[in-house]
């Protein structure tokens, strides 16, 4: 059974079997200038704790509260990065990930995670 829960946002957390998917993570109040907040508010350890967890990371584009930098620096460097082949994501991933694993996907076209 696939087990989907939505910590806030876009922010979403998958459990399938022993594989665990996190989409779009955004931790960090204050993005924008201060403009964006966490709201409702959200336990930030918790979520840090299924961040630790994930085996796979899906983001959909790279705005602050989607691509949230202090988010992904809690994901183990096992995980996972998947994100469109799209500029600037490939600049902003390897200036901002230089150490995480990456994978670019082409847009419409399906792909396999396991």
């Amino acid at each position: 059974m696939l087990k989907i829960k939505n910590i806030h946002n876009a922010f979403t957390f998958l459990k399938y079997e022993n594989t665990n998917v996190v989409i779009d993570p955004w931790i960090t109040n204050g993005i924008y200038h201060n403009s964006w907040c966490l709201n409702p508010d959200v336990d930030i350890n918790k979520s840090i704790n299924l961040l630790k967890e994930t085996d796979f990371c899906i983001i959909s584009h790279i705005h602050e509260d989607h691509f949230d930098i202090n988010a992904i620096n809690n994901l183990s460097n096992e995980c996972l990065i998947i994100l469109p082949n799209l500029w600037p994501n490939n600049a902003v991933a390897k200036r901002k990930m230089p150490n995480k694993k990456v994978q670019f996907v082409n847009l419409g076209e399906a792909f396999n995670i396991s």
